[in-house]
């Protein structure tokens, strides 16, 4: 059950963010059809995990707001990043060996083996996560993550706030669960040119049909027209003022400068 006033406190805050709406603007998806689709979980758009960051951020839930992303960039199974210790995010920022700079994520139990590891892309989400990984240690927390059930929850609460989710979504092919950020990731990175293997490699996967399930590339690329306006905007300006911006208390008024 999703609280119907923390919904209605989260939407104010998100509208402060956003600031007013320009004239004329619509507030409805695009109408595309999507009956055509079959009714599975639908490849998460790196837009759209861009703006539910930042709902989960505005809401307080730092958190669910940094799984998200973390997900979307590493196609993390849901039980992988709850699973998450402090320990297994790991920085070598350092090492003497180009190919082994930056930081990665360990993950001990995966569907396909054990000890495996994913180095994160993105450079302001690996400062992000080693921030994130300090500040729990100083916490004394054992994972970085909360559990499962608790980031499902965070994740159908900011669907909501966005409108983009319910049964007016879903008859449209648009049904995402948090499994959609490992779909959209492998997809993302499928249209940037990636090799298949490497996809396969990174993903985890046994088998190349496995991974050719996830790597819905013109799905993403209709998925991505039929969002909501505010989508677009919100994830813009989260990439205008960098993701280190979830954790700063002002987070709503830089959004709303954002604009300016």
């Amino acid at each position: 059950m999703v609280d119907v006033p923390l919904l209605l406190v989260f939407r104010l805050r998100l509208r402060f963010a956003l600031g007013p709406k320009p004239v004329g603007a619509v507030s409805t998806p695009a109408k595309l059809d999507f009956n055509f689709f079959p009714a599975e979980i639908a490849p998460m758009p790196r837009d759209l995990s861009f703006a539910l960051a930042a709902t989960a951020a505005l809401a307080g839930d730092l958190a669910a707001a940094i799984a998200m992303l973390l997900s979307h960039d590493c196609w993390l199974r849901i039980s992988e990043v709850a699973g998450l210790t402090v320990d297994a995010a790991v920085a070598q920022r350092g090492a003497e060996d180009p190919v082994m700079r930056g930081v990665a994520v360990y993950l001990p139990r995966t569907k396909t083996g054990r000890r495996k590891a994913v180095l994160i892309d993105s450079p302001e989400l690996a400062e992000l996560v080693v921030a994130w990984r300090t500040a729990s240690e100083r916490a004394g927390a054992r994972r970085l993550f909360p559990p499962a059930a608790s980031l499902r929850v965070s994740l159908n609460r900011a669907l909501q706030v966005l409108g983009a989710g319910g049964p007016a979504w879903e008859t449209r092919g648009l049904h995402f669960v948090w499994h959609s950020f490992r779909h959209g990731g492998a997809s993302r990175a499928y249209l940037e040119g990636r090799d298949m293997s490497a996809i396969i490699l990174r993903g985890r996967w046994a088998a190349e049909s496995s991974a050719r399930h996830y790597v819905q590339a013109g799905r993403q690329m209709l998925l991505a027209l039929a969002l909501p306006p505010a989508v677009a905007t919100l994830a813009s300006r989260l990439a205008r003022i960098g993701l280190a911006a979830l954790v700063a208390p002002d987070l709503p008024e830089r959004l709303r400068a954002a604009a300016r």
